[in-house]
């Protein structure tokens, strides 16, 4: 049960209960109609008091989830980039490095034409 503040409506009604109680405690049988209808009150309170502390609690939790779903959703988006800052870093490090990189003046194999080549000799294969 929730916490009561001595200025809420279930504070006051429980005082009134009581006074109410304490007043009649002789009378208890004879007069419990108001004092019942009290703690009636009191109990229609609690349980509202209750609903909304527990619906006050499940927005909180269900605001906190939102917002560490945004913070890790945020959280792998900066990693991500991290992630490519670093492969980029890597790859220029690799493209400074000696004997990593091809130099410009070197041809590079092309094997253009090579389905213009020659057919295999069949009576080759046949010896």
């Amino acid at each position: 049960m929730p916490a009561l503040d001595e200025d809420s409506p279930c504070w006051v009604t429980f005082r009134k209960m009581e006074r109410c109680f304490e007043d009649n405690r002789l009378r208890w049988k004879i007069f419990s109609g108001p004092c019942n209808d009290l703690r009636d009150a009191l109990d229609v309170c609690m349980k509202k008091e209750y609903d909304d502390a527990v619906k006050a609690n499940w927005v909180k939790t269900r605001e906190q989830g939102k917002r560490f779903a945004a913070l890790t959703k945020q959280q792998e988006e900066q990693e991500e980039v991290e992630y490519q800052r670093y492969k980029l870093e890597r790859l220029a490090q690799r493209q400074t490095e000696p004997g990593m990189t091809l130099p410009e003046s070197e041809p590079r194999r092309v094997t253009e034409g090579a389905d213009k080549w020659p057919a295999p000799d069949p009576t080759a294969a046949e010896e």
